[in-house]
């Protein structure tokens, strides 16, 4: 790769999305030449943005997203995903024709010398060169080449603001924030809250995008979600994150169609507890709890019905009803809601289970020999 053709992407796309376009030509011509990531007709390479991160440490992961995009905007790089498990969102980069033609048009600029190793590689190793050398220099003069900062200095690099939010200090007094700052930020909006991220909701918040691979579009979709709690928080908006990242489910469209999903069952949900007679809204782990009923029990939704509406006579609806659609699990009666309906009688009785029992215990029933003992008789007329 020449120098003519980095410059020529630099003053369409530039400096960095030059640096990374080199990188990533570099790897597709390796690919290419040792047969891998062939696919579609086209040689791949494929790399996720904490890995471009850490080979280029002087661009955050955000300017590294960005100048991506330009390039890809710029018609020069095409991306796509072609990992074997839906689980693994790591992109896939490709050059166009487009990028191709420019190429050999650059070439024919230069003066044709053959260079071995990607531009990042050559202009690090550049500039530790010109760095040595002018040192060498300024200690030959007895100038001091690159003076140790004091600690003073070097606390004031890496500073934490009142919220206890990390805030890097760059040597012109500008404060360079973490690159996931200002999405977390809007996700705590979005929850509510109108302040700085804390160190440990940017960490929960760089794990989603970098380690689950969520997008930013369903993180605050997913705020949506935590309408149910007292205090929204990143605590409680994790668990329903970890439910999404289970689930497998990344960007957006996965997430409109998990949601509808959902929003069927809330409904359910809310149905099974009126016809328990509880007039609360069932929780999240309430819900969790009936879908276990209906998708690892597979209890059909009639059968559950009829359990609500069996639950309504007891003094504790919701813990009748669990352990209800738990027998008829393991008694394996989960599909006929004649035999259910029977299952049911032949359990109540069998429990001696108490329809009226509002303190939870079984009501003793009392005879008339019984009321008689005590000095009360149910024929007197009332006074």
């Amino acid at each position: 790769m020449t120098k003519s053709y980095e410059e020529g992407i630099a003053q369409i796309c530039g400096i960095e999305a030059s640096i990374l376009f080199m990188h990533i030509k570099y790897w597709i011509e390796r690919n290419r030449a040792e047969g891998k990531c062939f696919c579609e007709g086209r040689t791949w390479m494929y790399k996720t943005l904490a890995e471009f991160n850490k080979l280029f440490p002087y661009m955050s992961v955000k300017v590294i997203s960005t100048a991506l995009k330009k390039l890809i905007d710029n018609g020069f790089l095409i991306k796509d995903n072609f990992n074997k498990t839906r689980y693994d969102r790591t992109l896939w980069y490709a050059l166009t024709d487009k990028a191709v033609a420019f190429g050999k048009k650059q070439d024919t600029e230069n003066d044709g010398k053959a260079q071995d190793e990607p531009f990042c590689q050559k202009a690090k190793r550049n500039a530790r060169k010109s760095t040595k050398q002018v040192d060498e220099k300024k200690t030959a003069s007895g100038e001091n080449a690159s003076p140790i900062p004091s600690k003073e200095e070097s606390k004031e690099k890496v500073k934490y603001n009142n919220n206890n939010y990390r805030v890097v200090v760059d040597k012109d007094n500008t404060q360079s924030c973490n690159p996931f700052s200002e999405d977390a930020r809007e996700v705590l909006a979005l929850l509510g809250k109108m302040r700085e991220p804390s160190r440990r909701e940017l960490t929960l918040y760089e794990k989603w995008r970098e380690e689950y691979h969520i997008s930013h579009d369903v993180i605050l979709a997913a705020c949506d979600m935590t309408g149910g709690a007292s205090e929204p928080s990143f605590s409680y908006l994790s668990r329903i994150i970890d439910a999404l990242h289970n689930e497998g489910i990344c960007d957006i469209k996965e997430f409109e169609s998990y949601k509808s999903k959902n929003e069927k069952h809330e409904m359910f949900c809310k149905d099974l507890f009126a016809r328990m007679g509880e007039s609360r809204i069932p929780s999240l782990a309430q819900r969790m709890r009936v879908k276990q009923f209906t998708d690892e029990y597979h209890i059909i939704s009639d059968i559950l019905n009829l359990a609500a509406d069996r639950a309504r006579h007891y003094s504790r609806p919701y813990e009748y009803f669990c352990k209800a659609a738990t027998s008829l699990y393991e008694s394996d009666v989960i599909n006929n809601i004649s035999d259910a309906r029977d299952f049911l009688d032949r359990d109540s009785k069998t429990k001696a289970y108490s329809p009226c029992a509002h303190d939870g215990y079984a009501r003793h029933n009392y005879t008339a020999e019984d009321l008689a003992r005590i000095g009360v008789n149910l024929d007197d007329d009332e006074e």
